[in-house]
């Protein structure tokens, strides 16, 4: 389960605070959060990246994960507030082209 303090409720939403880098060294901080998904049932998960300074492949391959994961449910899936590094390496990969921003 993910740390408790990177999940917030918002209403029907469950709000994900990733870490400052998402990548290879770290990306098991949000390893079990499907579960968390699957037991809270949100609306909504809302990424929020605007404390992500850098990420890798290893978080790209997360938020495509959590993003199948959350079609599959019929749940929504948002990007908040990605910038920098990782909005250019998203943007490159055309990851914005999929999966909403706000």
């Amino acid at each position: 389960m993910p740390d408790p303090e990177l999940l917030t409720r918002e209403g029907q939403n469950l709000i994900v605070h990733s870490p400052g880098l998402l990548d290879i060294s770290n990306v098991n901080v949000l390893d079990g959060l499907e579960n968390e998904i699957d037991s809270c049932l949100p609306e909504t998960v809302l990424l929020d990246l605007s404390a992500t300074t850098f990420m890798d492949s290893a978080g790209v391959g997360v938020l495509v994960r959590l993003f199948r994961f959350c079609h599959g449910r019929n749940i929504g899936f948002c990007l908040k507030a990605p910038g920098g590094q990782p909005l250019s390496l998203l943007t490159m990969l055309k990851v914005t082209d999929v999966m909403q921003i706000v």
